[in-house]
């Protein structure tokens, strides 16, 4: 009897320890881009596509939006942008994914979703989604146990999830 209620005890206080350290979340509106007709679309980059929807960006803003994504090493970022340069030159779309691993691509993806600077297109009815939903996740039940990220949403649905700390 008494390690079960050692045991009910453990298990009661880790509840409590959880459920007291839990951030409430909050979901924050990001407006998309609201077409891809622009002139900046003149070539493009195509950052994720499934069944359901295709996400790109003009080449100006993924040049651009690359060093804030993807800073953490420089020598790195500058061979990636030597290539990403050449091959536009020939070319007036380009994959990411040809640039960067699959686990890089949920974080690129991630910052251009944040950012709002991408166009969302619908595949199955060909409309662009104008707006999504970020939410920002996290806790911790004592110092160095704990975690966060980013979820997005598209028309109320998680579309993506990252793990953005550890501790």
């Amino acid at each position: 009897m008494k390690i079960f209620r050692n045991s009910f005890f453990i298990l009661f206080s880790f509840v409590i320890l959880m459920t007291a350290c839990e951030k409430e979340t909050q979901r924050e509106q990001i407006d998309m881009m609201a077409k891809d007709s622009y002139v900046i679309f003149d070539k493009s980059v195509l950052i994720f596509e499934d069944p359901e929807y295709l996400i790109s960006t003009p080449l100006g803003y993924f040049i651009d939006e690359l060093g804030n994504s993807y800073a953490y090493d420089y020598a790195d970022y500058l061979s990636i942008l030597d290539e990403v340069l050449l091959d536009a030159d020939t070319r007036d779309s380009l994959n990411a994914a040809d640039y960067f691993s699959e686990k890089k691509m949920t974080y690129i993806l991630a910052h251009f979703l944040e950012s709002g600077k991408c166009h969302i297109l619908e595949k199955q009815h060909g409309k662009t989604v104008e707006t999504i939903e970020m939410e920002i996740w996290g806790g911790s039940s004592a110092p160095l146990s704990g975690a966060g990220g980013r979820r997005f949403y598209i028309e109320g649905e998680l579309f993506l999830e990252t793990l953005d700390w550890i501790s």
